[in-house]
């Protein structure tokens, strides 16, 4: 057994390295990494590659040899399947190192795509990605992988539960005294429909007539997921509000038309009205649960209320909103939102009609406007608000494109419901929009 020998340093290598390149007649690295390392633990027989000239004389480029420390990673880890876009992140070790990819390969080089980390690569189908590293003139070896982006099939199921039926798509038209129309639509998420579950959603509109002038009433309710009676809630909700704020506003009469006595008198008179609506909406449900035997929070549902009338050649509107969705106007310069979507302390925890104390905050929760130039009004269950958000200026959009699709349609409200079908990514909700505008006007398109 030969005597071990002394290990080599890594500048005694770099210079017998560079003595056997100059036997050999070559002008790059003609030992492997592995044969350079025998030598360094002694005993080794180091091959000698004489690369022949080429035909003009020049020495022949041997490839590149790869440095294993340059190598590359992905993340998330290409080992399971996604089935939305997958924002993939490239890694190298080594500190300023370069990172070339390319889609659709399994090989890259330095004529790649420069990575930048700022700007994550987005894959929204399934791909093929390879990636490689080169620093201080060196070059990592080739990782490559496969993404698969399986996208989830969605099935149409009927519920198994034929207890309290919801239609899967509701829609319904109304022509307010004065010129307003207002078209409803409410369809069964996405979500609901895979399941095999109920629409969840509901909606009511009215129009209450005075001596003076007519209101227009619209009351959204979304019942919430995780309630297995929301669907009986949500529409106990609106028709109880809906017969509230009728009786109310009948009571109320006419309005003053001067603005010291509406803001003393009337908006006081109208906050008790829409406080009221929202007190007996609760009941109801309270007496609801009482007859099932079913505790409250079983009934679970939001509760959105917007009623409108003219004033002064304006339009007074006001609005009581407790959870989330949104109660949106657009006049001619912007979106105004009455009513704010809130939730509890934990985040994605919604407050409902039903949230214990809910009855001690209805007052905060009434807003007020009055607007010269009223285009559009909406009201609408989180499954559209959250694709439009955030709202100003994204809901302007909203009204951009749906008034002239109801304006122009016969049964506007069918039309809503087709509308309301649109493919958003993540997006697989109840969806409910009520919008109303002025007969004889076209939306401002600008937003």
């Amino acid at each position: 057994m030969p005597p071990e020998q002394p290990k080599l340093s890594p500048d005694e290598l770099d210079e017998i390295d560079k003595e056997l390149r100059a036997l050999a007649g070559e002008t790059r690295p003609a030992v492997s990494p592995d044969a350079l390392a025998a030598l360094a633990a002694g005993g080794a027989t180091i091959p000698i590659v004489r690369t022949p000239p080429n035909a003009g004389g020049a020495p022949a480029v041997a490839p590149r040899v790869e440095d294993a420390t340059l190598a590359v990673s992905f993340s998330p880890s290409p080992d399971e399947f996604f089935n939305s876009a997958v924002t993939l992140t490239i890694r190298c070790a080594v500190v300023g190192a370069r990172i070339y990819y390319a889609l659709g390969t399994k090989d890259v080089d330095d004529k790649g795509t420069v990575y930048d980390p700022q700007n994550p690569v987005v894959l929204e189908q399934s791909t093929l990605v390879a990636a490689r590293a080169y620093a201080d003139g060196r070059m990592g070896p080739v990782s490559s992988a496969q993404f698969d982006i399986v996208k989830p099939v969605w099935k149409e199921l009927e519920p198994q539960d034929q207890s309290d039926p919801s239609p899967h798509k509701m829609s319904e038209n109304l022509t307010v005294a004065g010129g307003w129309q207002i078209a409803a639509g409410s369809v069964r998420g996405k979500l609901h429909a895979h399941r095999g579950s109920w629409r969840e959603d509901s909606f009511a509109l009215g129009q209450v007539e005075t001596g003076s002038g007519a209101w227009s009433v619209i009351v959204v309710s979304d019942g919430a997921g995780s309630a297995p009676l929301s669907r009986v809630g949500s529409k106990v909700a609106c028709a109880t509000a809906l017969s509230s704020l009728s009786t109310g506003l009948r009571m109320l009469g006419g309005l003053s038309g001067d603005k010291e006595l509406l803001i003393a008198q009337d908006l006081p008179a109208l906050r008790q009205i829409l406080m009221q609506a929202g007190a007996d909406a609760l009941t109801a449900i309270q007496a609801e649960a009482r007859t099932r035997e079913k505790s409250v929070s079983s009934f679970a549902a939001t509760l959105l209320v917007l009623v409108q009338r003219d004033w002064n050649g304006a339009q007074l509107c006001s609005a009581l909103q407790v959870g989330d969705g949104a109660i949106a106007l657009w006049d001619s310069e912007k979106i105004v939102l009455l009513g704010e979507a809130d939730h509890g302390q934990n985040s994605g925890e919604t407050r409902f009609l039903t949230t214990t104390g809910i009855e001690n905050e209805l007052a905060a929760r009434v807003r007020f406007s009055i607007k010269q130039q009223l285009q559009g009004v909406a009201v609408m269950s989180d499954g559209v608000s959250d694709d439009y958000f955030p709202e100003d200026p994204k809901l302007a959009e909203l009204f951009a494109a749906v008034l002239p699709v109801a304006q122009s349609a016969p049964d506007a409200g069918g039309a809503l419901i087709s509308w309301l079908g649109y493919e958003k990514r993540g997006s697989s909700d109840d969806r409910t929009l009520v919008v109303g505008w002025l007969a004889g006007t076209e939306a401002n398109r600008g937003g």
